[in-house]
């Protein structure tokens, strides 16, 4: 994936910070920090594609810890 740079305009419409897997999907927080364990990689991923549009990122850790698909570390 080829990088590009964004305008001041594009910059403005980043909102929070975003939840990152470790390589082997073992691990998950925001912004790379590793605070949560990933009991289920896939659940986690579908419930972010269903939800990033009403849920910022935090909201949606909580709730997936709520759900079991992670825990805290």
């Amino acid at each position: 994936m080829a990088r590009e740079k964004i305008d001041d305009m594009s910059v403005e419409q980043v909102v929070g910070g975003s939840i990152i897997f470790s390589t082997d999907h073992t691990t998950c927080g925001l912004n790379r920090y590793d605070q949560c364990k990933v009991l289920n990689y896939d659940a986690c991923i579908k419930f972010i594609a269903d939800n990033y549009k009403d849920l910022k990122e935090a909201e949606m850790m909580r709730k997936m810890v709520a759900l079991g698909y992670i825990v805290k570390l």
